[in-house]
Formats: C-alpha cells, structure tokens, sequence
C-alpha cells in the first residue's frame, strides 16, 4: 500500500524518465527542427533567391541548435539519462575543437581591433558545431533515430531541389553549391532499390540534374557517383564470380560512360565552360597563393579578411576566394591545414570502416562516406563553410551518418540498445 501511495520526488523522477527514454525530448526536436531549417534554407537561397536569407535568419538554424544542445544537458543533468556508448573519433573531434577555438579567436580579434567586416567567425563557429553534434546524436539521440532524421532531412532537400528544377526552370543555377547534398541521396536511392527499372530511372535523374548544375562542381560530383557505384561494383566481383558480379561491373562502367558522354555532348552544345568567371577565381587564386607564401606556417591567425580584393571596371569588389580549403591555408597555414585534415580524415575513417564491413551493407552509411568525398571536391573550389545554413547542413549529416556507422561497427549484429536509443 504504501508503494501503491508513494509520491514522493523519487517516483515522479522516474516516471519523467521513463517519458524522456519511450518518446523524443523537446530539446531533441528542437535540435532536429534546426537541422531541418539549415537543409531548407540552403535549397531556397539557390532555387528562390530570397534575400531574407542574406540577414539574420541565415544564423538561426545554428541558435536553435545551440539552444536545444544547453536543454539536452540540462535535462540529462536532472533526470540522470545513461550514456550511449560508441567509439567516437576523439582526436578527430579535439582537433575540430583546436580549430574552432583558434579561428573564433582570430576573427573576434579582427572584429574588434582591426575593424573588420568579412571574418572567419562562422567558419569557427561551424568548426565549433562538429564536436557538438557528435555528442547530441551519440550521447542523446541514439542510432535508430540518427538514420530516421538523416534520412527524413536528406530526402527533404533532394525532393525540394528537384521540386525547384521542376517548376521554377528559369531560376538560374538552382544546384550549384547543393551538388554534394542532392547527388548522395541518389546514391542511397541505388542502393536502396534493387530492381533494375528503378535503378535505371535513379542514373538517368543522376545524369539529368547533374546536366542541369551547369557547372564543373555538378559533374565531378556526379562522377565520383557513378565511380563509388563502380568500386561497389568491383567488391561484389570478387565475390561472386560470375553472374550478378560481372554485371554489375560493366554496369558501373557503362553508367560511367554515360555521365561522360552526357557532360561531353553539353560542352559542345555551349558557348562557354561552366567555370564561372574564369579571370576572377584565377586573380583570387594568385592573390591567396602568394599570401600563403609569406606567411606558410601560421598563416594570418584568421585575422584577415574572408575575401579578396578584385577591381573590375571602375568598381572594388571584395569577393570570397571559392576555395575553402585554400582559406584555411591562407588563414591558418600549413598548421591550420593539418588540424583540419586529421578532423575531417577522422569523419571519413569512421565511414570508411563501417563501409567495409560485408555483413553491414547499410545504404546510408555508403551515402554519407559518398558524401563526406562530394563534399571535399566542393569545399575545393566553393566558400560553402563561410555560410552558416551550408556548414550547419554539412556537418550534421556527417554527424548524423557517422553515428550509424559507428554504432554498427560496434556491434554488427545489429543497433546498440541503451537507454538513450529510440
């Protein structure tokens, strides 16, 4: 009786937990709501070129993540919720957090001493962001629910891209820079389908949006598709003798050729290649290549400024240099650089790892290692991590598929079961 009478702060604690462990914290929806905005809001500055983007609301996918994270650990303060125990990337992470701390550093120093206006502060705040999204999805939100989202926000921004080609045809170059978000959901699509009518539609809306990205970024990213679908290809080979193996093999190599042939066949039905404004990126690429000549080891501190001077006519513009990886030699050196590839090598090593495994074939484990290269090859010669809806979408779904794949590298049996998984 006493049991049946008790309630006491012991017991409502419970119940508040047991509620938190069968259904989504608020903090939890708040942080995938975040993640949901930041993939949006990079489909609608390409397709509808809102200027509203341009302002404030550009930062608020990233506010409310931070907002929901300090919710996360308050809540796990108060009711005890127990760890999700997976083998993170712990010096992969450390050197994100390095980084993050040296450009946040750097840029509020020009911010307030120097007077500059175009720093590095979101670049280190995005840098900031990694360490912080792996927590939330190893620690709170569990394995299940990390692909349930990934896989809800993934087919958002490629059904909203597609969408935006579909009916707003005039909207110029409404792919560009969503090459590396839209293309790895096609890849997880291959994987997902296995009947041949499906997988040739999946190729032939590969080779279709990547014709329609009317840029190089679009089909380096399209090709390393159809490559990863041939490395695949040449697993499974080794496996399977004859048959389905060899097959798939020549499959592989005739998608291949597809793409190679459709990106030929555009370049000789256009006036110009679609590299942009050539003399720009080549001043841009001068200018920064000197400056990382003078300053090889530390670069400017982040101290300097995110863009480049260009003079055109009788106007100044200050334009950003189109490479992020060149910026992080500019800015931070050949230091900066090594920091930023043991964080982003740690990214793909984890996926890496889990890929291998022929017990684990996980379609959205392969999309995201996909990912993690097509988004290299961009970052390459884009300013995607200078804006903050981009790095926010960039580095959750790395997260996010990350987390997958080291929870099934940890048991290839199947999910790790906890009391934070869903």
């Amino acid at each position: 009786m006493n049991k049946q009478l008790s309630f006491g702060p012991e017991r409502i604690a419970k119940r508040r937990l047991e509620k938190i462990q069968g259904f989504p914290m608020f903090s939890q929806w708040v942080c995938i709501f975040s993640i949901l905005l930041a993939a949006m809001l990079c489909v609608s500055q390409r397709a509808f070129r809102e200027n509203y983007i341009g302002g404030g609301i550009r930062h608020l996918p990233t506010v409310l993540f931070v907002m929901g994270l300090a919710f996360q650990v308050a809540s796990e303060r108060l009711f005890g919720r127990k760890e999700f125990r997976v083998d993170l990337p712990q010096v992969g992470l450390s050197a994100f957090a390095v980084l993050a701390v040296w450009s946040i550093l750097g840029s509020t120093f020009a911010m307030v001493v120097e007077d500059v206006d175009h720093h590095y502060l979101t670049f280190g705040v995005g840098m900031a962001l990694v360490p912080l999204l792996f927590w939330w999805t190893h620690r709170s939100l569990g394995p299940l629910a990390s692909e349930n989202v990934l896989i809800s926000a993934w087919g958002l921004v490629f059904a909203s891209a597609i969408m935006a080609l579909i009916f707003a045809p005039a909207t110029h170059e409404v792919l560009h820079e969503l090459e590396f978000l839209v293309f790895p959901f096609l890849l997880f699509l291959w994987l997902r389908f296995r009947a041949s009518v499906l997988r040739l539609s999946v190729l032939v809306a590969l080779v279709m949006t990547a014709y329609m990205t009317h840029k190089w970024t679009g089909y380096i990213t399209a090709g390393l598709a159809v490559l990863y679908v041939l490395a695949l290809g040449l697993v499974d080979s080794n496996r399977v003798r004859r048959g389905i193996g060899v097959a798939k093999l020549f499959g592989s190599i005739g998608g291949l050729l597809l793409v190679v042939a459709a990106c030929v066949f555009m370049y000789s039905t256009r006036d110009s290649m679609p590299s942009g404004n050539t003399s720009v990126r080549l001043h841009q690429y001068a200018i920064a290549l000197e400056e990382i000549g003078k300053a090889p080891v530390f670069g400017q501190f982040y101290a300097g400024e995110s863009g480049i001077l260009y003079r055109e006519y009788l106007e100044t513009k200050l334009i950003p240099t189109h490479s992020d990886l060149i910026d992080v030699l500019r800015q931070g050196g050949a230091l900066a650089f090594a920091i930023f590839c043991i964080g982003y090598g740690s990214i793909v090593a984890v996926l890496f790892r889990a890929a291998l495994k022929k017990n684990l074939k996980s379609p959205i484990v392969h999309a995201t290692l996909y990912l993690s290269l097509s988004a290299l090859a961009t970052l390459a010669v884009n300013p995607i991590l200078l804006k903050p809806m981009f790095a926010m979408t960039l580095w959750a779904f790395l997260a996010l598929g990350s987390a997958v794949a080291a929870s099934r590298v940890q048991d290839e049996k199947g999910w790790v079961r906890s009391n934070a998984a869903r």
